[in-house]
C-alpha cells in the first residue's frame, strides 16, 4: 500500500485518483462511524469491488482536537502574540458542531491556524477557499469565501455571522468536484 493524500466528505473521496469512490476508513483494526470526513495521509488499496477502496489511517485527529492542539502549541505564536480567548475557541467549535449536526457527520478536516487572538479553519479546493474565523474581541464568528483565478486578484465575499447552516452551504461549494462560481453572500 502506498500513502496518498485524500480528502473524504460524507464517505466519498473528493480528491486524488480515487475521486468519487466509496471509502471505508479503518483506524487500526476498527472501522470509524460512517460517513467519515477528513483530510489526511493514508494507505489506500483497491478492494475486489472496482468502485471501492479501503483506507487505513493512524487515528486522525478530529477537527476540535486539531483546534485544541494548535492553540496549545507555543510554536504557533510570536513572543508578544496574544492567544485566542477561550470564548473564541468555544465559538469556533460551536459553529462546527452546529454544522456537524446539520451534516449528520464529521465536518471535513481543514487547516487550523491561530493568529493574534483569532482562530480559523480554512478549507481549499482548486481555486476555491473557505475560512471560518472566530475572534477574541467578542465579535461573532464569520465566514470568508471566494476564488483566486490564476494570475489575478481573488474575488472574496463573506457572511458577517457564521452559522452551521451557512458553513455547510459553503463547504458544499468549496468541496464541489467541479469548479463553480462563488454565489453572492446573503
Amino acid at each position: 500500500m502506498k500513502p496518498l493524500p485524500l480528502i473524504l466528505a460524507g464517505g466519498l473521496c473528493v480528491s486524488s485518483a480515487h475521486a468519487g469512490y466509496r471509502i471505508d476508513v479503518l483506524e487500526g483494526a476498527s472501522a470509524t462511524r460512517p460517513p467519515y470526513c477528513g483530510s489526511f495521509e493514508a494507505s489506500i488499496s483497491q478492494t475486489g469491488d472496482p468502485e471501492s477502496v479501503v483506507v487505513v489511517t493512524e487515528n486522525p485527529a478530529t477537527l476540535e482536537e486539531k483546534i485544541d492542539a494548535a492553540c496549545a502549541d507555543p510554536d504557533n505564536f510570536e513572543d508578544d502574540e496574544i492567544q485566542p480567548s477561550p470564548r473564541a475557541i468555544s465559538e469556533l467549535k460551536r459553529v462546527l458542531r452546529e454544522a456537524s449536526d446539520i451534516f449528520n457527520g464529521d465536518i471535513p478536516q481543514g487547516d487550523v491556524a491561530p493568529y493574534f487572538g483569532e482562530i480559523s479553519v480554512t478549507w481549499r479546493r482548486d481555486n476555491r477557499m473557505l475560512r471560518l474565523t472566530a475572534f477574541s474581541d467578542g465579535r461573532d464568528p464569520r465566514l470568508d469565501f471566494g476564488t483566486t483565478p490564476v494570475g489575478t486578484l481573488g474575488d472574496y465575499q463573506f457572511y458577517p455571522v457564521a452559522t452551521g447552516e451557512n458553513l455547510i452551504d459553503r463547504l458544499n461549494w468549496v468541496l464541489a468536484t467541479r469548479a463553480v462560481a462563488a454565489p453572492a453572500a446573503l
